[in-house]
């Protein structure tokens, strides 16, 4: 069941109202009726949290019921409190899991950051591999170059020396 404005009329409140207008017998409705009292009280309390969460004053509040703005607030106090706290539970844990997530995120772009440079590592350090054998492979051609040099004017030396 809901009201004009929207809201869910909770079930306690339309079960009690049913049941002390409903029942034929004068003192059960009278016990209904305490039990609606009961639930018109929690629903109060819920209307008065809901009226202060969007600004409404303890003043206004109080004039709404007839009563003081000291009487609402000693009231209804409680029950705007642990509403209140419930919220802020609620969003505190709203914004440990966006921390959580966040968190989680930036671990998984630190791995991947971390795969991608090993990745590169391992290719750098493989490049490097290959230019080191590439280099040892020049060095012993221009070895055996100077060697094959060195023997050929030393022949050409030895040659000349013998046909003077």
């Amino acid at each position: 069941m809901s009201d004009e404005a929207g809201r869910r009329v909770p079930e306690d409140l339309s079960a009690s109202w049913s049941a002390a207008t409903a029942d034929p017998d004068p003192l059960a409705a009278l016990a209904a009726s305490g039990d609606l009292a009961r639930a018109i009280d929690r629903w109060q309390a819920t209307l008065v949290a809901e009226a202060i969460r969007e600004g409404a004053t303890w003043e206004q509040i109080g004039e709404r019921l007839g009563i003081s703005r000291q009487a609402a607030w000693a009231r209804f106090r409680d029950a705007v409190d642990q509403e209140g706290r419930g919220r802020m539970e609620n969003d505190t844990a709203e914004l440990r899991e966006r921390i959580q997530e966040e968190v989680r995120s930036l671990r998984d772009a630190m791995r991947a950051m971390d795969d991608e440079h090993r990745q590169a590592r391992q290719e750098a350090m493989s490049q490097i591999r290959e230019m080191d054998r590439r280099i040892r492979e020049e060095r012993q051609a221009l070895k055996e170059r100077v060697k094959t040099t060195v023997r050929s004017l030393q022949d050409e030396y030895r040659g000349r020396g013998r046909s003077d």
